[in-house]
């Protein structure tokens, strides 16, 4: 009985309460010829969860054209939505529109990859990377490698408040809250290379 009500109340939390997609970055910086930064190259893993929701969307194709096709809509989608938004990454003013944006299956796992150039390649850059309105929770991955090519990373991780933490648990999958919920959840990162 005890294991019954443990997984009602897992599901429940799942319909409950902002975030409801988790996803781990990976950024890699790209640089130029000058050492500096030209680009962040991004590589999203949705969480296990999302991964299963999304494959068993695609694998409904009754034949392999019907499953490619599926997959291709849904890598349009999602390429229309992270070019839109700029992979989320912000102050939107330091990059490009993304380039190279797909979807990858590696096992039972989904990934988006895709490459955001900045505008002014620099040897210092700072930003974050969040979902305006918290439905989605992105953090850095625990195995992001903090020194790549005479760049380091220094992550640091977001204090909200009491009441924001409130406020994300009182939002349902369906309401919607403050536009930029997300911010007060956000990691700030700072690459800086020699």
């Amino acid at each position: 009985m005890r294991r019954y009500c443990f997984i009602l109340l897992l599901l429940s939390l799942q319909t409950l309460g902002h975030p409801h997609v988790w996803i781990d970055v990976e950024i890699r910086p790209v640089q130029d010829a000058q050492g500096r930064i030209a680009a962040l190259r991004q590589s999203w893993q949705f969480d296990p969860f999302y991964s299963t929701l999304l494959l068993e969307e695609v694998e409904q194709g009754a034949t392999s054209e019907q499953r490619q096709a599926l997959w291709q809509d849904l890598e349009k989608d999602i390429r229309a939505t992270l070019g839109d938004e700029g992979l989320y990454t912000f102050p939107h003013r330091q990059f490009a529109a993304p380039r190279d944006l797909r979807l990858v299956q590696k096992g039972n796992d989904l990934f988006v990859e895709a490459e955001l150039p900045l505008l002014e390649p620099s040897k210092h850059l700072q930003y974050q990377i969040y979902e305006p309105e918290y439905y989605v929770e992105i953090l850095h991955a625990k195995a992001q490698p903090l020194q790549i090519d005479g760049c380091r990373l220094t992550i640091t991780p977001a204090e909200p408040s009491e009441e924001k933490y409130i406020e994300a648990a009182a939002l349902d999958k369906n309401q919607k809250g403050d536009p930029n919920l997300g911010r007060f959840f956000a990691e700030t990162a700072e690459w800086t290379c020699r």
